[in-house]
């Protein structure tokens, strides 16, 4: 999948574009067992991942742009130090994501963040930590739906909204939105499941972004 970190669940590739529709059987799986899948087009928009989960459905993550293609990665400012504004499994798998892909420090944090105002927080956890970067992430809109291809199951569509900020220049200097398309099976959706995907799909699109942002200084360096 091109994935510049391993995801701490199974996972199988297929070629881009292709679907695979049908169950895949896992087991000794740590964690939810999940598997990530090459994805096709949904909601009108183009799929990076497809995740099958334990009850039976599937989450669709996309990075949409506003032709409906998936957005590139935006270039992450140079920060080896990093930290995470307070939140709850989300959160908890995207520090596991960044500490398994070796390319960030993850500092945690000692006190607090009792300020509710989104700036004055970042610079808090700055003060606390003395991290390059902070992130942190916000739930967007949520809407449901009747999958009227799925026999009655339902579908329900979640945007989170995904930042970085530079402590060095007090700013937020990196921001990505990604949306779920979860579909539900025949059992109840698991809100764990979309809390882990939620998660590992933010550290893998910022450990692309960094990447990104190295290529960028490289090309600035030999104009």
């Amino acid at each position: 999948m091109g994935s510049p970190m391993e995801h701490p669940v199974s996972k199988r590739t297929v070629p881009r574009g292709i679907f695979l529709g049908a169950a895949l059987a896992l087991s000794g799986c740590a964690a939810v067992p999940l598997v990530f899948l090459a994805g096709a087009g949904a909601a009108g928009f183009a799929v990076h991942k497809v995740v099958q989960t334990q009850s039976g459905g599937t989450i669709k993550v996309a990075f949409p742009s506003e032709d409906g293609h998936e957005a590139p990665p935006q270039a992450m400012p140079p920060g080896q130090r990093v930290a995470v504004l307070p939140g709850g499994e989300r959160e908890r798998h995207f520090v596991e994501g960044l500490k398994a892909s070796g390319e960030f420090t993850v500092i945690p944090l000692t006190d607090t963040i009792t300020t509710k105002d989104e700036k004055e927080a970042f610079a808090s956890v700055c003060r606390q930590t003395g991290a390059d970067l902070v992130f942190a992430a916000r739930d967007g809109e949520v809407s449901k739906d009747k999958n009227l291809l799925s026999f009655g199951r339902g579908v329900t569509t979640y945007m989170v909204h995904l930042f970085g900020f530079s402590c060095a220049e007090n700013a937020t200097v990196w921001r990505e939105q990604m949306t779920l398309i979860e579909e539900h099976g025949s059992t109840p959706p698991i809100a764990a499941e979309r809390a882990q995907v939620e998660g590992d799909m933010w550290a893998e699109r910022v450990v692309i972004s960094k990447t990104t942002g190295r290529k960028d200084v490289r090309s600035e360096g030999t104009s």
